[in-house]
């Protein structure tokens, strides 16, 4: 292992983390750092979908020269993409969507927006809009989302959920 020192204060944070948010983004990924203060943890939440726990990327950096730094990252930055693609494949798949989607009811006032253009009015000022369950937690489909899905809003309203 490779003493912290070797690694000026806040190398990680300041250079190493945006690098592979950087290279993440010109994959066309969203990428959110988060850091939780009260478990001393940071992860990448990536496209909404995937929780990336960045333990295990601290752990290579430390085990590996900083020369090397840059192509841990490289690594990591393909390993998330094909992550990221695999979930979507698995959502093309007309039997995966119905079993990872689910109804969700929600005060109309919140779905006024053009993005959820497709919500079904409910009774009791609540309106139905759907959400796919993932890994990270789960997201709230789109109207432009459910575009480039296999199955349409009537079809997955319907599903058990």
């Amino acid at each position: 292992m490779y003493p912290m020192g070797t690694m000026f204060p806040g190398y990680v944070d300041s250079a190493l983390i945006p690098l592979l948010v950087r290279q993440l983004k010109k994959k066309g990924l969203h990428v959110d750092v988060i850091i939780d203060h009260n478990n001393a943890l940071m992860y990448l939440v990536v496209n909404n979908v995937l929780t990336c726990n960045l333990v295990a990327i601290f752990y290579d950096l430390l085990n590996t020269p900083p020369i090397n730094h840059r192509g841990i990252l490289n690594n990591w930055a393909d390993r998330i993409f094909d992550q990221i693609r695999m979930e979507a494949a698995e959502l093309s798949i007309p039997d995966v969507l119905r079993q990872r989607v689910r109804t969700e009811l929600v005060p109309t006032y919140t779905v006024q927006h053009p993005d959820f253009s497709y919500a079904r009015p409910f009774p009791g000022g609540l309106s139905m809009i759907l959400s796919i369950v993932h890994a990270a937690g789960t997201t709230r489909c789109t109207t432009e989302g459910l575009r480039c899905r296999p199955l349409g809003v009537d079809e997955l309203s319907t599903t058990d959920s």
